[in-house]
């Protein structure tokens, strides 16, 4: 005899571990140190984490539903919290890989970040709360955080910014000769650049280090 409950519960209690296990071994708790790319990856990624936490905590106590406001909270936690944090902290590792194009980060990456992650909880809060209108707008938000990334994204490709090279040269001047050891030894910790490393008055860096 089917036991949907006890489905309920375990899938909850499956999904609590698996998102308890990421946060305790994922490298993101490592690379959030390094500034640029890394630390917005690693960022995508821990959010991520917190909506997979929230999915399986209303799975686990109020799963079997198939409709109403726990039902569409959940499946939003999930489907658009949880997914694309995914998807938005590792596009700048697959694009390069399928489409042969190099990502050149800013810091106008966090921007979608931010509006899914609050498009998403005003999404939640207004099913919790009944509140129709709110519902509504986190829809609408959670569609143009999707927008702002692809954008985002292909603005990377069509303008990259001008030489990293000089970039850095003229902040490594500007601090007096001096640029801060945290980006120093950067290609052996952590290159999320294309593996790009270069020398600058004899001191290797990688470009993914540097925040712009």
């Amino acid at each position: 005899m089917p036991r949907p409950r006890a489905g309920g519960l375990l899938t909850g209690v499956a999904l609590l571990g698996l998102a308890a296990w990421l946060f305790r071994f994922d490298l993101a708790w490592r690379t959030i140190r390094h500034p640029g790319l890394p630390r917005f990856m690693a960022i995508c990624l821990l959010s991520g984490y917190v909506w997979l936490t929230t999915t399986a905590v209303l799975v686990g106590l109020k799963w079997p539903q198939t409709n109403g406001v726990v039902y569409d909270a959940a499946l939003h936690a999930f489907l658009v919290g949880f997914v694309f944090s995914m998807i938005f902290g590792h596009a700048p590792v697959i694009f390069p890989a399928v489409l042969g194009l190099p990502v050149h980060f800013r810091w106008t990456s966090y921007l979608p970040l931010v509006v899914l992650h609050g498009s998403v909880l005003l999404r939640m809060t207004s099913d919790l709360a009944n509140w129709p209108t709110g519902r509504s707008w986190g829809a609408a938000a959670n569609a143009a955080a999707v927008g702002l990334f692809l954008l985002n994204t292909v603005l990377g490709f069509v303008f990259p910014p001008r030489n990293r090279l000089s970039l850095i040269a003229g902040r490594f001047e500007s601090v007096g000769g001096r640029l801060t050891s945290a980006y120093e030894g950067h290609c052996e910790q952590f290159t999320a650049d294309q593996g790009n490393c270069f020398e600058l008055r004899g001191r290797k860096f990688s470009p993914s280090a540097i925040p712009w």
